[in-house]
């Protein structure tokens, strides 16, 4: 019989494994290691995915960002990982409801996981909104519940929901051809008019006078599109991203708008990000607004006024962290799953005292 070492890892994986190793005795003794250093190291006499606590299901849309592959990279050292397409999801309802996808060739029943890691993005909201729905009347845990999926994919919900509890946002009007006259006449020029299901700084647009309100307004409802205008907040021109992942702030940053005259900060229109510390009054806003939108994952957009008021104009359950991870110099994506793995451990703990 070959000699034995037994390591006890606690921590990230509360697993136990047994290694070959050149020792005349067997030993026991606690140890804090990473399952992929072990694996590096040692013959592992079980595998590895054996030792993980918790299934995850990562439910994206089949072309997905490098944000999804960043974060699918780091979940699969910690989680047992399954990765479905929003598109490709099977929902029946026999008796019960039923849940799958293929993979590989076969039929995969995504409702055995632990944890739900969903990426539903604007063009995929009705969609995605059954599928989480489904997951909820079963009582899988998912990173936020059904109803936020259309309230945050609808910016005058979301204003509407940040006002009701004093968050301040900019005066925003819900736009259509009969009232844009009034609107007009209420607002002082430039203001912002804003696609109600944009993203990602697409379907914003800035407007200087009246004439070419009411000749934008008019051609996007012809396009049966629904819109918004607000105020525009004087700045400086940059905006403030802060992501708050399961009560921790996990990453903040400064996004400078590249060219003069552009108003749009977002990292996809081609501007930088820099690393930026918020004050702890603008840290509590944040907090405030993920815990509005129960969301486990959440990115708040935030821009300062002239009198040095920050103005909440955006929240996002579907965070892009590649800027983030360059302006900080910290592996957002590692975070992010170190927190989820804190939140499923806390929420087991719980369950084990009732």
């Amino acid at each position: 019989m070959k000699p034995v070492l037994e390591l006890g890892i606690r921590g990230r994986y509360d697993a136990s494994v047994k290694v070959e190793v050149n020792l005349m005795d067997k030993i026991t003794f606690p140890c804090i290691l990473y399952l992929p250093w072990i694996k590096k190291h040692f013959k592992i006499n079980a595998p590895i995915d054996s030792m993980k606590k918790y299934r995850l299901l990562l439910l994206t849309p089949k072309r997905f960002a490098k944000t999804t592959k960043m974060i699918l990279k780091e979940a699969n050292d910690i989680f047992e990982v399954t990765h479905a397409f929003i598109e490709e999801v099977v929902l029946k309802i026999e008796g019960t409801v039923k849940i799958t996808t293929v993979i590989n060739g076969k039929e995969v029943d995504l409702t055995q996981t632990d944890y739900v890691f969903a990426k539903i993005d604007s063009f995929r909201k009705d969609r995605g909104y059954r599928i989480m729905k489904a997951f909820y009347l079963l009582g899988i845990r998912t990173n936020y519940p059904p109803q936020t999926i259309n309230i945050v994919h609808d910016k005058f919900l979301t204003n509407m929901l940040l006002a009701k509890h004093g968050i301040i946002t900019p005066k925003t009007y819900l736009a259509n051809r009969e009232t844009v006259s009034f609107v007009g006449k209420t607002l002082h020029f430039p203001i912002m008019l804003k696609l109600v299901g944009g993203s990602g700084g697409k379907g914003v647009m800035y407007i200087e006078d009246i004439d070419t309100l009411n000749s934008v307004v008019s051609s996007l409802e012809s396009m049966k599109q629904t819109m918004l205008i607000q105020e525009f907040v004087k700045n400086k021109g940059d905006d403030i991203r802060i992501i708050v992942c399961h009560d921790e702030i996990i990453g903040s940053m400064k996004r400078v708008i590249k060219e003069k005259g552009t108003t749009r900060a977002n990292i996809k229109c081609g501007n930088k990000g820099i690393k930026f510390e918020p004050s702890m009054a603008l840290k509590r806003t944040a907090f405030k607004c993920a815990k509005l939108i129960n969301a486990d994952l959440c990115g708040a957009d935030f821009i300062e006024c002239s009198d040095g008021h920050f103005y909440c104009i955006e929240l996002n359950i579907n965070p892009g962290i590649v800027g983030l991870t360059e302006a900080t110099e910290v592996n957002i994506a590692k975070r992010i799953v170190e927190r989820i793995k804190l939140l499923l451990d806390e929420e087991r703990e719980m369950k084990s005292k009732q």
